[in-house]
């Protein structure tokens, strides 16, 4: 924790007061120089965290005169930088936005958060083990062989490499991992907040992790494949770097200077009317769901008459719908096949009466027999016929058109003042917010059941090609009205669910904030 203490100080100064601040960064950059110089010849080529966990450098010359030539730059501009502190009260900010990163870490290590169990990483299919792989990381080169011989019954394997190292690096790894190696999934590192490498991450079906950690070997591999480092996650500490500890010093400068702007946009966006449209979901303008008039008559018309929905009926006690055309029932919901593979085998058996002669093929018992003039007249005779089609099928769940309804009230009369205002757009606000999350468990029950029902297999067979196709039909016909039921099934629960929680509560109809102000007599 020292070395990270020194150069979060060693920011703060620099914010404070640029000059003594570039001299102190390049006596501390020509320190760790020079302390590299000292540990090259023992540990050369070993990796180093020197600019983040995730762009880890060898041990060596090249980091030292790297260390070299950033202390040069510092004193070289040093002279040009303003000799007089800044004023007091950037100081000030600046002191109080360090002190915090400062004190949190001398009183506790910074941790990079890891994924958790429980956390839902990745899309709804089959089950994945994702393994990063940095190159240029020893411990990543040596467990990479396994990663690329590791075979787990119905998971898939997958190896990450993160955007660091040379391309020489690069491509070695690449060529070690072979066809497991997923150089096009970088981002994962940052949005998955990898702590570093090699790191294993097990996600199930429905992309939840179950699992994670480190994994230095071919056995750590393959106790987070099989499930036995289930519900335990290892987080490495991350050590902060030069370049993180001088951005994050200046960001949390910068937000105390910005946090007045912050406010005032947010009190801008808050004045202003809420987003009628989105990319996948439709704000229903019908002009009946607008209402002028007093708190008492707005909350008359929820309980007599509610918000008018998308089809055109009223819904009464409601101040918001969520219609999602076709999931009124399980049955109007738009589904059907979106891949279908098949294979066609034939079993045969025959025998030519002549001589016996049992054939497995039908063309070359027709040819064989009959043969010459003692079986003059006899006919091959099958024993036995059946035709089995094997299908893949994937049944696909349409996404509905999704439209959100929602009443709008603007208050008026007696008591129409700032405060009832400012309640009836929170009012409509939360119960938008509210719809919103319907219309995403709509979407999430169409993708957990079209994950569900993509890769199903079927086997039928029967004597002729068309009995056993017109038996395929009317399993895949089956499987259809399945997952309709399915995502209607998991809408329903959704939405069940979210009702008994907290936020799902609808916002309660406080009239007393549009209650008239009494007025004070005055005395004689």
């Amino acid at each position: 924790m020292g070395l990270p203490l020194v150069e979060a100080l060693g920011a703060c100064l620099l914010l404070a007061a640029p000059r003594a601040g570039l001299v102190a960064a390049a006596g501390l950059m020509a320190l760790l120089a020079a302390g590299v110089f000292a540990v090259a010849g023992r540990l050369d080529g070993q990796p180093c965290s020197c600019f983040g966990a995730l762009k880890a450098a060898p041990v060596g010359r090249r980091l030292a005169f790297r260390n070299l030539a950033l202390a040069a730059g510092a004193a070289a501009v040093a002279p040009a930088a303003d000799l007089a502190p800044a004023g007091a009260g950037y100081v000030a900010v600046a002191a109080a936005g360090c002190a915090v990163p400062v004190l949190a870490g001398w009183f506790r290590g910074t941790r990079r958060q890891a994924p958790t169990p429980g956390a839902r990483l990745g899309k709804p299919g089959v089950p994945r083990l994702v393994v990063v792989l940095a190159p240029g990381c020893g411990p990543c080169g040596r467990v990479a062989p396994a990663v690329r011989s590791l075979e787990v019954p119905g998971v898939q394997v997958e190896a990450v490499l993160a955007a660091t190292g040379d391309e020489a690096e690069r491509r070695s790894l690449l060529e070690v991992l072979g066809p497991r190696a997923r150089p096009d999934l970088a981002d994962l590192v940052e949005a998955w907040r990898i702590p570093g490498t090699p790191y294993g991450v097990r996600l199930d079906g429905a992309g939840v992790v179950t699992a994670a950690g480190p994994v230095l070997s071919s056995e750590d591999l393959r106790a987070l494949a099989d499930g036995s480092q289930a519900e335990r996650v290892v987080t490495r500490a991350r050590s902060h770097s030069r370049r993180e500890v001088l951005v994050g010093a200046t960001g949390v400068a910068a937000a105390a200077f910005l946090a007045p702007v912050a406010q005032t946009v947010a009190a801008v966006r808050s004045i202003l009317p809420a987003q009628r449209k989105s990319p996948d979901v439709d704000f229903d303008d019908n002009p009946k769901n607008d209402f002028k008039g007093t708190c008492g008559d707005f909350a008359d018309l929820i309980e007599n008459r509610g918000v008018i929905g998308a089809d055109g009926d009223a819904k009464k006690n409601a101040g918001g719908y969520t219609d999602a055309a076709g999931f009124e029932k399980a049955s109007t919901i738009a589904a059907d096949v979106c891949r279908r593979e098949e294979r066609v085998q034939t079993r045969w058996e025959g025998i030519c009466p002549c001589d016996g002669k049992h054939y497995t093929n039908e063309t070359l018992c027709n040819v064989d027999c009959p043969e010459g003039l003692a079986c003059f007249g006899e006919q091959c005779q099958e024993l036995f016929r059946e035709v089995c089609i094997d299908a893949i099928v994937d049944i696909c769940v349409a996404q509905p058109k999704v439209t959100i309804s929602v009443l709008r009230w603007t208050p008026s009369g007696r008591g129409a003042g700032p405060k009832c205002k400012a309640m009836a757009q929170r009012l409509e606000r939360g119960v938008g917010l509210h719809e919103q999350h319907h219309a995403q468990d709509v979407r999430d029950a169409v993708d957990e059941t079209n994950a569900l029902f993509s890769n199903r297999t079927i086997r039928k067979c029967a004597a002729t090609e068309a009995d056993a196709r017109k038996a395929i039909d009317a399993e895949v016909a089956k499987l259809v009205n399945q997952a309709k039921q399915d995502a209607f099934n998991r809408d329903s629960d959704k939405s069940e669910a979210f009702h008994k929680t907290s936020e799902g509560k609808h916002g309660q109809l406080d009239c007393r904030a549009c209650e008239p102000a009494k007025r004070r007599r005055k005395k004689r």
